[in-house]
């Protein structure tokens, strides 16, 4: 038996020891500094939003738009529509200037409708970059990751900040990644940025222990029955 940090475990899959796991899922944002295999919990930032506040914030975006989709079933619908058509963008100022928001995005509903997406596309994602867009006080994405950061000794910050690896399905969203690279070099606080974005993030905490448990010093570190 063997028990580690599920971020502790996507770093192992991305083949490093040292880095900064920000890891975004259903209802969780954290950002988890790593130093040669080590952590200190007073270091970890954390947000309580995640996948399940984009989709109810898009369910409200809808709603404004006159698609009036609450109930559980109604919001698995939105779900789909999120990983279907949702974007991350630059900002959402430049993004009044993309091509295809003019005409919309369509999306048809199971009972016939067709929702058009335009500016929501966009929004809806923003959330957990910029909670005050719908008023929530939460901290944002790159607010953790400076927090988190600051809290690591200083000879060790930019061996973590300059390896960043992102896991969790809420870090999928189209473009994200860039988004993140643009956001992080237009606050001027870190020159080298090195972002990795596994393609099966949402399982690289599976992945990272099957690595683990191939290693030589494995059955050093885990606890039998006998």
């Amino acid at each position: 038996m063997y028990f580690q940090l599920p971020q502790m475990l996507c770093l192992y899959a991305s083949g490093r020891t040292t880095g900064m796991v920000l890891d975004s899922g259903d209802s969780l944002t954290s950002a988890v500094p790593i130093c040669e295999g080590m952590y200190d919990p007073s270091t970890v930032c954390t947000s309580k939003l995640g996948g399940r506040d984009v989709t109810k914030y898009l369910s409200k975006l809808l709603r404004l738009a006159g698609f009036n989709l609450t109930t559980s079933a109604e919001l698995q619908t939105v779900k789909h529509i999120k990983h279907k058509m949702c974007s991350t963008a630059f900002s959402l100022d430049k993004a009044l200037d993309f091509k295809d928001l003019a005409q919309g995005l369509g999306y048809k509903l199971p009972d016939g409708r067709t929702v058009q997406l335009g500016l929501e596309k966009y929004q809806a994602p923003e959330l957990i970059l910029n909670p005050s867009i719908d008023g929530r006080e939460e901290k944002g994405i790159l607010e953790l990751l400076t927090d988190a950061i600051s809290k690591c000794k200083n000879e060790d910050r930019m061996s973590i900040i300059s390896r960043i690896v992102l896991a969790g399905g809420a870090t999928t969203t189209k473009h994200f990644e860039e988004r993140l690279v643009y956001s992080i070099r237009k606050a001027r606080r870190y020159s080298k940025v090195c972002i990795t974005a596994p393609e099966r993030r949402t399982e690289n905490a599976w992945l990272g222990g099957a690595i683990l448990t191939t290693l030589s010093f494995f059955k050093g570190m885990s606890i039998s029955k006998a």
